[in-house]
């Protein structure tokens, strides 16, 4: 009976590994590297319409972090 719970038990855990394995290995398939973004038309009609508040306090909340980089001397990221 040990063994036979052992052996379930042990099965049980290669299936959900696997299926672990394969779920990580879709996710990195699908990353932003291999994702275009938005086109500069969506953007815009984004920006201009629907989100338009919300891009608004984006960009300001922006401004204020670089403010604060500048002012404590932290160098700011290259890739911006």
């Amino acid at each position: 009976m040990k063994i036979l719970k052992k052996n379930f038990f042990l099965e049980n855990f290669k299936k959900k590994m696997t299926m672990k394995n394969l779920e990580q290995q879709k996710q990195r398939a699908s990353t932003r590297s291999s994702n275009p973004g938005f086109r500069n038309e969506t953007r815009q009609a984004l920006e201009t319409g629907v989100l338009r508040y919300e891009v608004d306090i984006y960009k300001f909340i922006k401004s204020l972090f670089y403010e604060k980089l500048n002012y404590y001397g932290i160098p700011q990221p290259e890739n911006l």
